[in-house]
């Protein structure tokens, strides 16, 4: 409330059938993207008649399960399913109060929920895509030649190796997200592997800030090879646990144990754990390129062997996903049942 402001909330409240799932109690159907828009908006009319300079973050939630689009969105993709919107709406909120039961018994969803899963999911993301375009033209209309990041911190699975949400796997799924980068002309166009760190340090080089991004490249000088994902093998553990707890028929063991360790090439992904090591082409991700296989090219071998070099010596000098600090926050009672909403809590 203190940053958003009465009158925005007032605003908010006003337009929930707009904006959100119109006047319910249960917080999980709620989009907030509105007062993110507002919030967002006045920073930037604000630097602009002080003629300041700004960075600004926004982080937009709405598309995060479980899939609950605004009342106007709902029948954006209906088209797409067989079964009622009301249905779908029902469905998305089903899975996602229960996403490791449904793991647990295998994703058994129907080609129509499948349909319909995703259906409600492409509208939550356009609506984020609504609420960035109403900032974006705010930044464009008032600040001069702004910067603009556009970006995820990760993508969902839909039954990939039968998950849900972005747990566990290292997948393109979860991993490959949209990256846009706008006001740099040098990389407007770039169309190699990046990592997000690359953005990160190339726009702190343009704008002339002098701060160490160990593992970012600017993308105005060097481009990569690889693009390298990491996965906490403690709380990979811990959401296992979670998921066999509600069918003792779970096989946990085909997934990576401990810290995984991914590269991405174009053509390849390279992860490594306790488990093992493995090779798998892109885009089928499903079978392990090994030279135990009678098919293997020399291609794929020479592959394999270098992105296990590779692996190595990153590990060698950027250590493992793990930290030596002990670290505490306290949310009140609306964040943490927001929390609690979005899985973390």
């Amino acid at each position: 409330l203190d940053e958003a402001g009465v009158l925005t909330v007032l605003g908010y409240l006003t337009k929930l059938n707009q904006h959100s799932a119109g006047y319910t109690a249960d917080t999980a159907k709620h989009s907030v993207g509105y007062v993110s828009d507002a919030i967002a908006r006045r920073h930037i009319r604000e630097a602009a008649q002080a003629d300041e300079d700004l960075f600004l973050y926004v982080h937009l939630g709405d598309s995060h399960h479980p899939y609950y689009p605004p009342k106007p969105y709902q029948d954006l993709f209906a088209d797409g399913f067989e079964m009622s919107v009301g249905e779908a709406l029902d469905l998305v909120l089903e899975m996602s109060s229960d996403l490791h039961g449904y793991i647990a018994r295998g994703v058994p969803f129907t080609n129509d929920e499948w349909n319909a899963l995703q259906a409600m999911y492409d509208a939550t993301i356009r609506y984020v895509d609504d609420t960035v375009r109403s900032i974006v033209e705010c930044a464009e209309n008032r600040l001069n030649d702004p910067i603009v990041v556009v970006t995820s911190d990760h993508g969902e699975l839909f039954g990939e190796q039968e998950m849900l949400a972005h747990m566990v796997v290292a997948d393109d799924a979860v991993s490959h997200v949209p990256l846009v980068v706008c006001g740099i002309e040098a990389v407007e166009s770039h169309n190699g592997v990046v990592q997000h760190a690359d953005a990160m340090k190339t726009v702190l080089n343009e704008v002339g800030v002098e701060f160490e991004v160990p593992i970012g490249y600017d993308l105005r000088e060097q481009d990569r090879e690889f693009a390298v994902t990491q996965r906490s093998g403690v709380r990979c553990a811990s959401k296992l646990d979670m998921i066999g707890e509600r069918d003792d028929a779970f096989d946990a063991s085909r997934y990576h144990v401990g810290d995984l360790t991914s590269l991405r090439t174009r053509d390849y992904r390279y992860q490594r754990s306790e488990s093992g090591a493995e090779l798998v082409a892109i885009p089928d991700e499903r079978t392990d390129v090994n030279d135990e296989q009678p098919d293997v090219s020399d291609e794929q071998f020479d592959v394999r062997s270098q992105l296990a070099e590779q692996c190595e010596s990153w590990l060698r000098t950027y250590g493992r996903p793990k930290s030596e600090r002990e670290e505490q926050a306290e949310f009140d009672e609306s964040m943490t049942s927001h929390l609690e909403d979005l899985g973390y809590l």
